[in-house]
């Protein structure tokens, strides 16, 4: 309900495997500024990137979303999550956007990526990722060559690609 919007000092909110369906109020999502980890997998959910304000979820460290019916655009304010370490969107494949292009450069904490089965287009773009250790991206429609930056990523353990990626 909208009404959880006033549980602002929320740092952790799960809410996996409860048969959510619809979208998240954006009303909500703004106002949880000390968020850090948001774990949604294993719902209905359509939508989850519905707020406008740049500024929503500044604290976030984690997003767990794998296996909804999310069918929307990633916003580029995704960009503004400085302090990311692990985003799974995985087996939403209605999910659109570059999101690689969006959050790469600006994740300098980021750890561990999943958007296997996605939608997501764009590509892997050149970033420093001293701390990544899995990017799982098969069965997204990603293109380009696997940059230089991605090969030089010391800490990466797990890498998948599939159909999509050239050369």
């Amino acid at each position: 309900p909208v009404s959880m919007a006033h549980l602002s000092e929320l740092t952790v909110i799960d809410l996996s495997n409860q048969q959510l369906k619809g979208s998240i109020p954006a009303q909500g999502f703004v106002q949880w500024s000390n968020l850090s980890e948001l774990y949604l997998d294993e719902n209905q959910l359509t939508s989850i990137f519905s707020a406008k304000d740049d500024e929503y979820w500044p604290s976030l460290q984690l997003l767990m979303a794998r296996k909804n019916l999310l069918n929307e655009t990633i916003p580029s304010s995704i960009s503004n999550w400085k302090n990311l370490r692990m985003l799974d969107l995985s087996t939403n494949d209605k999910l659109k956007g570059p999101i690689l292009e969006y959050g790469l450069p600006h994740w300098s904490a980021i750890e561990s990526i999943d958007i296997a089965q996605s939608g997501f287009t764009g590509t892997i773009p050149d970033s420093e990722l001293r701390f990544l250790t899995t990017l799982s991206a098969s069965g997204t429609q990603l293109s380009g060559s696997l940059t230089e930056t991605l090969a030089a990523a010391t800490n990466l353990e797990i890498l998948t690609v599939g159909l999509g990626l050239s050369d």
